[in-house]
């Protein structure tokens, strides 16, 4: 591909690590993460050490877990947004 190409997939590999780092829509960003990150090192074959696959099960597993529980921007929005329907009832 052109690198114009290459560097916008980059960006937004990189924009999904750091969605995946704060805990922002979590689910998003590890199916993208994962996906990105395989098809960046499945067309490196060249530089692929073996830390690469534990990074390919890292990333396949977060998608089944509950990333998003406690210490996540999700979590803090899922919170604040119980706590404004508890009040809410609590008035009427």
């Amino acid at each position: 591909g052109s690198m114009l190409y290459l560097q916008t997939l980059l960006s937004i590999q990189v924009i999904l690590a750091g969605m995946l780092i704060v805990g922002y829509r979590t689910k998003v960003a590890s199916v993208g993460s994962w996906i990105l990150y395989l098809s960046l090192t499945l067309r490196n074959t060249w530089l692929n050490f073996i830390l690469d696959r534990y990074f390919h099960y890292l990333l396949f597993y977060s998608m089944f877990l509950p990333l998003a529980g406690t210490w996540a921007i999700d979590a803090a929005k899922r919170n604040n947004n119980n706590k404004a329907n508890n009040k809410s009832s609590k008035t009427f």
